[in-house]
């Protein structure tokens, strides 16, 4: 989703919107986070970008890879980190 610049001159943002899921479709999280396209020539890879970081912080976060080759594995509740400026928490 694109952002509207209908708040401020040349201001918008590039929603990103990302579920976590087992191979059988079980859900294990959900996220909401953005990038921000600033001034009147502001572009979406910047913000993508932006975006990437917070999804990858996130991941990391609450997910670990036990040994090489594994899938991935949620981290115990008591292990996990809130990440900054992410919508939904786990």
């Amino acid at each position: 989703m694109i952002g509207s610049p209908l708040y401020g001159l040349g201001k918008g943002a590039v929603g990103v919107d990302v579920l976590y899921t087992r191979l059988d479709g079980t859900a294990l999280g959900h996220i909401v986070t953005d990038g921000s396209i600033a001034g009147a020539f502001g572009n979406t890879a910047s913000a993508l970008d932006e975006a990437a970081g917070s999804i990858a912080s996130c991941t990391k976060a609450n997910f670990e890879y036990p040994r090489c080759g594994e899938l991935a594995i949620q981290k115990p509740e008591s292990e996990r980190v809130k990440v900054k400026d992410l919508r939904d928490e786990y």
